[in-house]
């Protein structure tokens, strides 16, 4: 369209708008042409909505890895290309695996905080019993 329709149609018509005074006279110029084969604003939003739609799809499915796994349908679900499937699939990786080294960390400080507390626990009792007299007969006992 650029090869013909520029320099046989629209460049004339231009340079004789410059000409009658109805467009301002300029030395040079530049024809920018949109593609007209990308997709619209509207078309854009409908893919999105659509990929949107069916990654939500798979994800809800508890057998969909087994048939498509993810990497794929990050490729053919999304469009993307190999590269950004590829970078999405580590970052997940990367993400789980922060999930389970906090994981990690919150259950070495639980099983630390319990093992203090049992350690008090057993020091009280342990205090309480040694304490803990009787008189019998005139005599002390010590109960452990």
């Amino acid at each position: 369209m650029e090869e013909y329709a520029e320099p046989e149609i629209l460049r004339p018509f231009i340079d004789k708008c410059m000409k009658h005074g109805i467009l301002p006279k300029v030395d040079k110029y530049i024809v920018l042409w949109e593609d007209l084969f990308s997709p619209s604003e509207k078309e854009k939003v409908d893919i999105g909505k659509a990929r949107a739609t069916s990654l939500k799809v798979y994800s809800d499915s508890s057998f969909a890895a087994d048939v498509l796994p993810p990497k794929l349908a990050y490729k053919y679900l999304l469009g993307l290309s190999e590269e950004e499937a590829e970078e999405i699939f580590q970052m997940a990786e990367e993400e789980m695996a922060n999930e389970e080294e906090q994981g990690r960390k919150l259950e070495e400080e639980v099983n630390r905080e319990l093992a203090i507390r049992e350690r008090e626990t057993n020091r009280t009792r342990s205090g309480t019993e040694t304490a803990a007299t009787t008189r019998q007969n005139g005599s002390v006992q010590i109960r452990e």
